[in-house]
């Protein structure tokens, strides 16, 4: 087993910490706006819903750069982890800015 830094898994690891940000501060951008937002929730946030995804995609990128069947695992958690925040983005966006008739 040799350890080899593979950008691939880098830069998917990346854009997936990327999304799950840009969520976290609509969310919390959002929850502002209304006055909903409590800083000392934050922490327990950060723990139950934020770490979570994070920690688990750090460890399989990691074992997907010393092992290439752990890619196979990655990849498709990536993915769905990505999608999910995708659409957790949009309806934020969509709350902010109204939804956009393109008709």
């Amino acid at each position: 087993m040799t350890f080899a830094l593979d950008m691939a898994v880098v830069w998917t690891l990346v854009a997936v910490i990327v999304l799950i940000a840009l969520d976290t501060s609509l969310g919390w951008l959002l929850s502002f706006s209304r006055g909903e937002f409590d800083l000392r929730k934050a922490p327990q946030f950060l723990r139950t819903n934020i770490l979570p995804y994070v920690g688990s995609l750090v460890l399989l990128a990691t074992g997907a750069m010393a092992l290439d069947g752990i890619k196979a695992i990655f990849y498709p958690a990536a993915a769905a982890a990505s999608g999910a925040f995708l659409v957790d983005i949009k309806d934020k966006l969509i709350s902010i800015f109204g939804k956009i008739d393109f008709a």
